[in-house]
C-alpha cells in the first residue's frame, strides 16, 4: 500500500515483480492508481538525450512534453495506444532544501495537475520506492543545490533503472525556487564505500540533453498474463 496516497498500490525494493511487456518493449509498473490504471515507466534513450524547454522549465508547455504526446506517442503502435488512458499528471515544482520528505514533495507535485497521455517520472515515484524509507524521510541527507542520499542499489528498482548507464534522466517537476531548472535524477559512484551516491540535480532545462523517464497510464480494464518476473513479464490479453 501506498503509505501517501489512499487506495494506490506500489512497487517497492531491489527487483520486484513489476515488469511489463508493451508496445513490443519492457517497461516497468510503479503503481495502481485509486481508479484502477496502471502506471508504468520506461527509459527513453534509444537514439539522443533531448532537452526539457528552450525557454522555460514549465512541463504543460515544454518541448519535452509536445514531443513525447505528439511524435513519440504516434510512435506507438495503434494496437498498444489503445490501452494508454489520459490521466493527471502531478507536475508542480518542488522545494528541494533541507525539510525536504517524501511528504512534502507530493504535496508540491500536487499544486499543478497537467491532463495528458504521456509525462516524464516524478520525484516522489523515485523517493517512494526504497525499502528502507530513513534515506529519504531522515531531512539531513537533503540539502543544499542537489538533493541526495547514499544509498545500495538494492534497496530501489527504479534507481538500477535509471542509473544503470551513469545516465541522467529528466523528471517532470521543476525546481520551486527558479524559473530555469527541472529536477534531474542522477547516480554518482562513491570511490570510499559500496554505497552511491543518489543525486537530483537542479539542471536548466534549456541548457542540458538528457534522458526521459517516461511515464504513462495503462486502462483499468486491462488484463493482465504472466508472473511479472524480467522472464516472464505481465503481457496485455484482453
Amino acid at each position: 500500500k501506498d503509505e501517501y496516497e489512499s487506495g494506490r498500490l506500489i512497487y517497492r525494493g531491489q527487483d520486484p515483480n513489476n515488469y511489463i511487456t508493451f508496445n513490443g518493449e519492457t517497461w516497468r509498473i510503479i503503481g495502481k492508481e485509486s481508479d484502477g490504471t496502471y502506471k508504468i515507466v520506461k527509459i527513453l534513450n534509444d537514439k539522443q538525450n533531448y532537452r526539457f524547454d528552450d525557454n522555460s522549465n514549465v512541463w504543460a508547455t515544454s518541448e519535452a512534453s509536445i514531443f513525447l504526446n505528439n511524435e513519440y506517442y504516434n510512435s506507438i503502435d495503434l494496437e498498444s495506444q489503445k490501452y494508454i488512458v489520459e490521466h493527471d499528471f502531478y507536475d508542480g515544482a518542488v522545494t528541494t532544501y533541507i525539510d525536504t520528505t517524501i511528504s512534502s514533495v507530493l504535496s508540491e507535485e500536487k499544486n499543478s495537475i497537467w491532463h495528458g497521455k504521456v509525462g516524464l517520472i516524478n520525484v516522489s515515484d523515485y523517493m517512494k520506492i526504497y525499502l528502507d524509507k530513513k534515506y529519504v524521510e531522515d531531512s539531513s541527507i537533503w540539502g543544499g543545490d542537489n538533493i541526495y542520499g547514499s544509498e545500495r542499489l538494492t534497496e530501489s528498482y527504479l534507481a538500477n533503472m535509471l542509473f544503470g548507464a551513469y545516465s541522467y534522466n529528466w523528471t517532470i517537476n521543476a525546481d520551486k525556487n527558479s524559473e530555469n531548472n527541472v529536477i534531474v535524477m542522477y547516480r554518482a559512484y562513491s570511490v570510499y564505500s559500496d554505497l552511491q551516491s543518489l543525486i537530483c540535480y537542479k539542471n536548466e532545462a534549456q541548457f542540458s540533453y538528457y534522458y526521459f523517464a517516461v511515464t504513462l497510464f495503462l486502462s483499468s480494464d486491462i488484463i493482465l498474463q504472466g508472473s511479472g518476473t524480467e522472464s516472464d513479464p505481465f503481457t496485455i490479453v484482453n
